[in-house]
This record gives C-alpha cells, sequence and structure tokens, in this order.
C-alpha cells in the first residue's frame, strides 16, 4: 500500500509536467533524451533497509545502501523499529531488505516470517559471531602491566562458574529482559546450577549490560555476564567466551520476495555479501573510539577495502562505487 500512494504522488507531480511539455513543441533531441532519463530514474522506487537499532546493523545498511546507490542507481532508505516490528515489516513488505537477522534470537518470529511465504534468506552476513557467558582475560590469565592477579585460573567453561562464585562476589550479569537471550541464559545457569552459587543480575537495557561490563573492565574487576558480538567492546577489550554458554547463532541477510522481483540485480549483490564477526568488531571499536557515524564509516571502509567487496559485484557496478568515493 506504502508504494501504491508513492507511485499516485508521483503521477501527480508529473502530469503537469507533461502538459507543459506538450504546450511548449521543443525540437530539441537533447531535452528529449534528459526528460526520458530522469523518468526511467523516477520510476525506482526507494530501496527500503530495517533500523532495529544496533550500530552493527547500521554499518552493513549503509555499506549496502551506498553500494546500491552508486553502483545500481537505486534510491534507498530506512525504517526504524524494534526487532519484532522490523521483521513483521519485512513479512509485510514495508521493509525491503534486512541485513543482519539473528535467526536464533528471534527463532519463532523468523519461522512465522518465512512460513508466510513471503520473505527469504538470501546470504550468510557472518557466522563466526559468538554470544553467551563472557570474563574479562584478566580474570584467567591476569595482567601484568595492570598489575592485576589470575582470579580464576581454570575457568574454561560455564559449567566452570560455579568454582568461583565467590571470584565475582556471586554476581552474574543477563540479558535484558525481552530478548531471546535472556531466557536462554536462564536455560544455561539451571543446566549448570549456578542458580544456587550467583544471583542474576538483569540489566533495564543493552546499554546497562555494556555499561556495567565495561567499569569492571576500566577498574580491573572481576565480571562475568551475557555478551554478544560483533559489539564494540569486544573490539576494544580482552574478553574471554566461556564454552557451552549459548549455541553458534548465524546472522543471515533476508529480502522480501516481491522486492526479489523487482531489482534481481541487487538481490544478486545482496547473495554475494559476506563479511564477519572480526571485521565487524574492528569496525565497531573504531567508530565508538573515535566518534565516527555508520554511514561515514562503511565509506572509509569501503574505500579501504575493495578486495573484499568488488567480489560481490560486476565490474561495472565496483568502478562507478570507486569513483563515488
Amino acid at each position: 500500500m506504502k508504494k501504491v500512494y508513492k507511485r499516485i504522488a508521483v503521477i501527480m507531480m508529473i502530469i503537469p509536467l507533461l502538459v507543459l511539455a506538450a504546450c511548449s513543441g521543443s525540437d530539441d533531441g537533447s531535452d528529449k533524451e534528459s526528460s526520458s532519463s530522469n523518468g526511467d530514474k523516477a520510476k525506482k522506487e526507494p530501496i527500503v533497509f530495517a533500523d532495529a537499532g544496533w550500530e552493527s546493523l547500521r554499518f552493513h545498511n549503509w555499506v549496502a545502501r551506498t553500494i546500491i546507490e552508486e553502483g545500481y542507481g537505486y534510491p534507498t532508505d530506512v525504517t526504524q523499529g524494534s526487532t519484532s516490528v522490523t521483521v513483521l515489516a519485512l513479512q509485510d513488505g514495508d521493509i525491503d531488505v534486512y541485513m543482519e537477522i539473528w535467526k536464533q534470537n528471534i527463532k519463532a518470529a523468523w519461522e512465522k516470517a518465512v512460513d508466510s511465504g513471503t520473505v527469504k534468506k538470501v546470504s550468510v552476513n557472518f557466522d563466526d559471531n559468538v554470544q553467551g557467558f563472557y570474563v574479562p582475560t584478566y580474570v584467567i590469565e591476569g595482567d601484568p602491566e595492570r598489575g592485576i592477579k589470575p582470579m580464576a585460573p581454570e575457568l574454561k567453561t560455564t559449567e566452570d562458574l560455579a568454582k568461583y562464585a565467590d571470584v565475582f562476589d556471586g554476581k552474574l550479569y543477563g540479558s535484558p529482559l525481552g530478548w531471546k537471550a535472556e531466557e536462554i541464559a536462564q536455560q544455561e545457569m539451571k543446566k549448570y546450577g549456578l542458580k544456587e552459587e550467583f544471583k542474576y543480575i538483569q540489566p533495564g537495557s543493552g546499554a546497562s549490560l555494556k555499561k556495567s561490563m565495561v567499569k569492571h573492565y576500566e577498574d580491573g574487576e572481576p565480571w562475568v555476564g551475557y555478551m554478544w558480538g560483533p559489539t564494540w567492546m569486544l573490539g576494544m577489550y580482552d574478553m574471554t567466551y566461556l564454552e557451552g554458554s549459548f549455541p553458534q547463532n548465524d546472522v543471515i541477510v533476508a529480502i522480501n520476495k516481491e522486492f526479489g522481483k523487482t531489482a534481481p540485480d541487487v538481490v544478486d549483490f545482496l547473495s554475494n555479501y559476506q563479511t564477519s564477526a572480526d571485521i565487524t568488531n574492528a569496525v565497531l571499536s573504531d567508530m565508538h573510539k573515535n566518534d565516527i557515524k555508520a554511514e561515514e564509516k562503511a565509506k572509509e571502509w569501503l574505500k579501504k577495502n575493495p578486495d573484499i567487496w568488488t567480489e560481490w559485484v560486476p565490474d561495472d557496478v565496483a568502478k562507478k562505487v570507486k569513483e563515488s568515493l
């Protein structure tokens, strides 16, 4: 429905221009060619991306949007909302492209969207991400430069935590309420008998969870809790993942199927899109340290890494994108 309204608006704007052109009786062939070219561009509707609020998604949005706008000539736009709202919008066709679907975290919503027959996975953005329980590496190995001695030298797995509850003052920081990860975290605590040893600290938001981790790290204090990657903290701080805490979570690129029919060339590009958690961690860390916005960082990354992204697109598209940068 959204796109129908856009077409009506475009038509209402074009009609007066056509009337004026007919009255002018111009014989200038170059003007006719220019008018035709502009008309073709006007027919291309914006490709709408999902923005569910996290920086890695915004970065990948801008990498894809820059390539699409400069290399393929399509305008792009973005729709903001929560994960559940934007996944539903993808299903309904109000969003065309979703660059980061953490399908394990929204399993029911994703399966419902797939079952609707209106969405499909086109690629895996990255599959080396790890979410789960983390501790600062100095808790295990110490940090001589900071005068920190090992506090839990044999800590390797989530199950091992039960032996070191005193080290962490009996506190384990979990996922914010409402996240799929919160449900998994509770299950893992029960599975490994940690509920008797730890008080589960539930942060009010992802931001407050990050703040607690950063404060403890900067102070050189022990901390254990849920964290996910890619995120700037895992790019900036030396953290160790505790084995056996959370299942692997492929992060996929998905589209609305109707969009796939209208822009098959863009879908071919998105089908080749693949990065890594390590790449994204480094990007997010730099964005945080230097206060760089996602759009600026995406263009900088494209300039510095043509060996990666030019493999996703035809040579003529790559040439246009390079020239725009």
